[in-house]
């Protein structure tokens, strides 16, 4: 059986350490949910997080980084969803969505291949064309964490360029508008919430939702 759980956290771990060795990183408070919650912040993001949830079999890692304001690069972003049934040794990854969103440009970010592509649902605007959504096959779990990685690691290597930072107010605002329309969508994904709102209870889902995954920037 492919151990889904070991292989999320150890892959999982070196998003982690590779945001934890940024300069400046610190780690925000986020309340006990019940799960594993991650989030930083850092002079080249507003947002990191990592996220391991394991609830009744299903298990997924969530991992996002967000920019800040002032930087015109994109939102990176990687799912994968799985179960895991240690009695009946029984596991599946049924999804992976991984993108680096455009904000204010749009370049491609990978050239890879898969077996069978997911229908994506009719919210899903905000991507990129690169776009992955796929349901694996076996062979290709590991694929999933490895090409999720290497784009991680050159998204942070583009952060640290700083190619992307403008001083603009006209442009700033636009970053704002975008990466908000970008929170406000995911936040609206009613899988998700649905998932949360049957562990936690419906206040609680929708605020984890949208101020701890994916909280906007304030237009003070």
């Amino acid at each position: 059986m492919y151990n889904i759980v070991e292989r999320i956290k150890y892959h999982s771990d070196k998003f982690k350490e590779l945001i934890e060795a940024q300069a400046g990183v610190s780690e925000l408070h986020t309340d006990d949910y019940g799960w594993e919650n991650y989030r930083y912040e850092s002079p080249l993001f507003r947002l990191a997080h990592v996220e391991r949830y394991s609830h009744m079999g299903l298990q997924v890692v969530h991992i996002t980084c967000f920019p800040h304001k002032n930087s015109k690069a994109p939102i990176f972003g990687f799912d994968v969803v799985g179960y895991q049934n240690d009695e009946a040794q029984t596991s599946k990854i049924s999804g992976v969505f991984i993108d680096v969103s455009p904000i204010m440009y749009e370049e491609k970010w990978h050239d890879t291949q898969w077996n069978k592509d997911r229908k994506l649902p009719v919210w899903a605007t905000v991507f990129s064309k690169d776009f992955i959504a796929v349901r694996p096959t076996e062979d290709e779990y590991e694929k999933v964490f490895e090409v999720g990685f290497t784009a991680f690691e050159k998204y942070i290597e583009t952060l640290n360029s700083e190619v992307d930072l403008t001083d603009d107010v006209n442009e700033i605002e636009q970053i704002i508008d975008k990466q908000n329309t970008y929170c406000k969508h995911q936040a609206s994904n009613p899988r998700t919430y649905g998932a949360l709102k049957a562990n936690i209870g419906e206040e609680k889902a929708r605020y984890f939702m949208e101020k701890v995954l994916f909280p906007q920037i304030d237009k003070d």
